[in-house]
């Protein structure tokens, strides 16, 4: 009878109970995720409020899973600080309150739990109206000053400052802190959030003609330190400062000194000079001419981009302005006809890496300055004139490119074809196996290598005099810098020490580990988990594919210098798409290994044999989606691997010979590879490559010429191998399990045996190199 008269009760204005001493309730709720991160990358705020004081207390988290880990720090933090213990803990049903982990927490510790019931909010009103009140206060002081919105995290954390030293009717007009600590809360030190301010630039960091003070933006105080935080807008770092001078009627402007328009930048003449100085170098550099307007060809526009580079105290070092072209608007087999991007493999930069440690060679590097304007076209290309540098009297006309300018399409295409036809000019023989790769021998003993990477050249040689005559040259025909001996490449640092060369990319794996944050995170043994295996439904629920894919696209750019990795990311890649929270948390893992081995790298060493070595290897129907098998191969001079790869095979294998079978296959293409580019380095590899298999089967299959009925059905493809071996390009042999170094790229390993391998893979830490080193 009552199915059409129930009702809801009315919610309390107050509630009827106050704990009666500090940590006696405490109240909390999760807020986000925002739109715009942080500028640490995090997405949510947690709050934590005491009942009795009123005092509260904010985190800031990437995920929500992230809950129970703020919560243990803020226990331990709270709990010393006022000598109580937290009795009860009122949150909602969220899955970061309600997983088992969390609720076997509170229970050990004896922690009461108050949930509320679903779609009733009201029961944790004071966690609910304290975040809508911080973000409220945060919002009108992130606009008040025009700040941008990465800064939101910075504003909470003030007003949250500021909310705790504020008077509040719950506790009859007294504030906060001084309930919680019992003293009252000095207020001389606040300052407006968002206001211009100059912090002191320390007698000991500068000299006595520098500026004594820097520009800054106070962003807050320093919890755990006597100071304001101050951002320098320039380089984005924050510092902490106790002196410091505040124009507090004073804004930021954070589009500062960077014209929307050219009718904007005409108005100032540093900005006008800058322009001018853009065009005189484009007809320095001979990069078009002026033209009648064609009838059967398309032009294109162009605009003006505007950069600045300022010094600390705010003041402007330099203006650039850039003349691009609009490519967007040119179409292809009209405007161009290919396009293609000067990148060497990376297999070929470390192949040439470890032969120049092997022949105790010097590496050394160039880079080339405004690399896409050397370019000569080939194609008829038009561009409108300039808005604002018309020739008088010839406003109608427009300009045809001889040289390639920012923005087209082809622009690299084009600083290929002029390297190319220069390099070959100077004498050079260009790799049929590798188009980056370039070789200039002088006699039968004398020869310098170069490969080339967009702009970034590198090169060695055994001979002092063709090196010097090939930098002399580069740098007359094009404007360079000399970086001389290899440090840096493609985010990989390079160490030099007596006996060797260390690879390594340790500040890159840093600042994946803060992007993600997991900067302090406790690190782990072997990146996965042994016996688990990956699925893609696997019911742990949808995880976040955009951030997913960041991270293991970040860890693919990782194994670059850390092939201890390559199985785990190449198996991570395979769920790109919807991935689940459990593959979320397995490339978490991953991360949390390479914590543990940010010293880690790939170490070459000095020696005189330069004998190819292969390995060769795979797993039996790994995969749990398709029951296709994983190969993987490596390739070394006999220390320190410099060619390697982690795939799934194209077909299922019926039995694991055959899938051995079809990784030795591939594993053959690529040692043919190897010796066609070490043939062009000068290094012709007279034997066979012996390439170690611990599958007798499989190497029985490739030595018998005869038909065999379980063979029919493998696709031709793979018969490569055999070929191969009787040509002599390769020599299968047969090596133990436990010295095969290619079972590390094709499953999950045991911790003893994941760490022998990767020692046999040549990856070791920075700390035992052995003699003098330069970094």
């Amino acid at each position: 009878m009552c199915n059409g008269k129930n009702h809801r009760e009315a919610f309390p204005q107050e509630s009827k109970w106050r704990a009666k001493e500090p940590l006696g309730l405490i109240h909390s709720n999760i807020c986000g995720p925002m739109q715009t991160p942080s500028l640490g990358g995090t997405r949510y705020f947690i709050t934590f409020i005491d009942d009795y004081s009123r005092m509260c207390w904010v985190y800031f988290l990437r995920n929500k899973s992230e809950a129970l880990h703020v919560f243990k720090k803020f226990k331990v933090m709270v709990e010393l600080k006022s000598g109580y213990h937290i009795k009860r803990l009122r949150t909602n049903r969220g899955g970061e309150f309600n997983s088992h982990e969390f609720v076997q927490f509170c229970e050990e510790l004896g922690i009461e739990r108050q949930l509320t019931i679903a779609y009733s909010p009201q029961q944790n009103g004071v966690a609910k109206r304290k975040n809508r009140t911080v973000m409220e206060m945060a919002k009108c002081m992130v606009h008040e000053k025009e700040m941008p919105y990465n800064l939101w995290c910075k504003a909470i954390n003030t007003v949250v400052y500021l909310l705790n030293r504020s008077p509040t009717k719950a506790l009859e007009n007294s504030t906060p802190f001084e309930r919680f600590s019992g003293r009252k809360p000095g207020i001389k030190h606040l300052k407006e959030f968002g206001s211009v301010c100059y912090p002191l630039v320390p007698g000991a960091v500068r000299h006595k003609l520098e500026a004594t003070s820097a520009i800054g933006v106070f962003i807050g105080y320093g919890i755990y330190d006597k100071g304001y935080r101050i951002l320098n807008p320039i380089t984005q770092k924050v510092l902490l400062s106790r002196d410091v001078i505040f124009d507090e009627h004073g804004k930021w402007d954070w589009e500062k000194h960077k014209p929307e328009s050219f009718d904007e930048a005409a108005t100032d003449e540093a900005w006008r000079k800058a322009m001018e100085n853009e065009i005189s170098m484009i007809e320095k550099n001979q990069t078009w001419e002026l033209v009648n307007r064609p009838f059967d060809k398309p032009v294109i526009g162009v605009k003006w981009v505007y950069k600045t580079k300022l010094n600390l105290d705010g003041s402007i070092q330099k203006n650039k302005a850039k003349l691009v072209a609009k490519g967007y608007a040119q179409k292809p087999g009209i405007d161009y006809n290919e396009t293609f991007a000067l990148v060497a493999r990376l297999d070929t930069i470390r192949t040439l890496i470890a032969l120049a440690v092997k022949n105790n060679w010097k590496l050394y590097q160039l880079n080339v300055k405004s690399a896409f304007l050397n370019g000569v076209l080939e194609e008829e290309v038009y561009i409108e004139q300039p808005y604002g540098f018309l020739v008088k009297a010839k406003e109608d006309k427009v300009y045809k490119l001889h040289k390639a300018l920012y923005g087209l399409k082809h622009a690299p295409r084009a600083w290929y074809g002029d390297i190319d036809s220069y390099l070959v000019q100077c004498g050079f023989k260009k790799s049929t196996s590798e188009v980056t790769l370039y070789v200039k021998c002088k006699g039968n003993s004398e020869l310098v290598i170069v490969s080339i990477y967009v702009d970034d050249i590198v090169y060695t040689g055994n001979s002092q005099e063709l090196l010097q005559e090939f930098k002399s040259d580069m740098m007359q025909k094009y404007e360079m810098t000399d970086l001389g001996l290899l440090h840096h490449f493609l985010g990989m640092g390079v160490i030099h020490s007596d006996n060797c060369i260390f690879l390594h990319q340790r500040k890159y794996a840093s600042t994946l580990l803060q992007k993600f944050g997991l900067q302090e995170c406790k690190s782990v043994s072997i990146p996965l988990v042994p016996n688990d295996k990956l699925r893609k439904d696997d019911d742990s629920g949808a995880a976040d594919e955009a951030q997913y894919q960041k991270l293991v696209g970040s860890l693919l750019y990782l194994t670059a210098t850390k092939p201890d990795i390559m199985y785990a990311t190449c198996l991570l890649s395979r769920f790109m798409h919807c991935p689940t929270n459990k593959h979320y948390g397995t490339a978490k893992r991953v991360l949390r290994y390479i914590q543990g081995t940010l010293h880690f790298g790939l170490e070459y060493k000095r020696g005189e044999e330069t004998i190819l070595i292969g390995f060769c290897d795979s797993d039996w129907s790994g995969s749990e989606d398709d029951m296709r098998s994983t190969s993987g191969y490596a390739f070394t001079f006999g220390n320190g691997v410099f060619s390697w790869t982690s795939v799934k095979q194209q077909c299922v294998a019926l039995s694991t010979a055959e899938a051995e079978y079809i990784s030795a296959s591939e594993a053959t293409a690529q040692a043919t590879w190897l010796r066609f580019v070490l043939e062009d380095f000068g290094e012709m590899q007279a034997v066979a490559t012996p390439l170690n298999c611990d599958n007798t089967s499989a190497i029985a299959i490739t030595k018998n010429p005869i038909f065999h009925q379980k063979t029919k059905h493998i696709n031709r493809r793979y018969h490569y191998i055999k070929e191969a071996l009787q040509q002599g390009v390769i020599d299968l042999l047969h090596c133990p399990t436990k010295e095969q170094v290619a079972n590390i790229f094709t499953k999950v390993l045991a911790r003893e045996q994941f760490s022998y391998l990767r020692e046999l893979l040549g990856v070791k830490s920075v700390h035992n190199l052995k003699g003098s080193v330069n970094v």
